[in-house]
């Protein structure tokens, strides 16, 4: 696996990067880590940890984010955040940087699919078997680079799994802020984690009553018609 991130759009940004496949939550890990003052506000709120947590609760994880809107919330300031620190996916090369690298792999790798398979029907273009199977080659070739990950001490590699309870894992936040060199703001953090597993959470619920209810049931008579040449069949109400 030849694993360099020559892909970067911002490599020499301050902090480094979060490299992992969709799903794993590294933008949330993201937003955890933007808590810290030391982590500039590039200009979207005022530069302090009150401040920066009005702003994720409520541009962020507010009550109305669910699986239709995830990735437009998300992509709002994404490309703004990656001047401090850039999360990114994709398939690299492994050297030494001069930059702090996080990835991000996973002991289950149904967490990240159906995390990302609920607010991204279309996987990118893939089906859900591939998806897996990307997955599964990513775990698999990072268990053998965590063999060698005492040469880089720029790189980290840990599971992104605590990110997916509701409780956030205090030696996991711990020992993420300590590779980025940021303070312990584990309260605030919980806080943050909190709103994001209360979001995913009522998201995940709301994509489930959406596919088994009338709704969808309408639209799924309407294409079935189609499908029989028959488009007058059935119309959407």
């Amino acid at each position: 696996m030849n694993i360099r991130p020559n892909f970067l759009q911002s490599p020499n940004n301050k902090f480094g990067s979060i490299i992992f496949p969709p799903g794993f939550a590294g933008n949330h890990l993201r937003w955890l880590l933007f808590l810290d003052p030391q982590f500039n506000s590039v200009g979207i709120c005022e530069n302090n940890i009150s401040a920066k947590f009005k702003f994720v609760q409520e541009k962020i994880y507010p009550s109305h984010r669910s699986w239709y809107n995830w990735l437009e919330v998300e992509w709002r300031f994404r490309t703004t955040l990656d001047r401090v620190i850039e999360v990114c996916h994709g398939n690299f090369n492994w050297e030494q940087s001069s930059n702090k690298e996080l990835y991000l792999t996973t002991a289950d790798r149904d967490l990240p699919f159906y995390h990302y398979y609920h607010f991204n029907l279309g996987l990118n273009g893939h089906t859900p078997a591939y998806f897996k199977t990307q997955i599964q080659q990513w775990m698999e070739e990072f268990e053998l680079l965590q063999t060698r990950i005492h040469e880089f001490p720029n790189k980290k590699i840990c599971l992104c799994d605590p990110l997916f309870d509701p409780v956030l894992n205090r030696d996991f936040y711990q020992s993420i802020v300590d590779f980025y060199g940021f303070s312990d703001n584990y309260d605030i953090a919980q806080q943050v984690h909190s709103l994001y597993s209360q979001c995913k959470k009522t998201s995940t619920q709301e994509f489930c009553d959406y596919f088994v209810g009338d709704e969808f049931s309408k639209h799924i008579d309407f294409l079935r018609a189609q499908s029989n040449n028959n488009p007058t069949a059935s119309r959407v109400g």
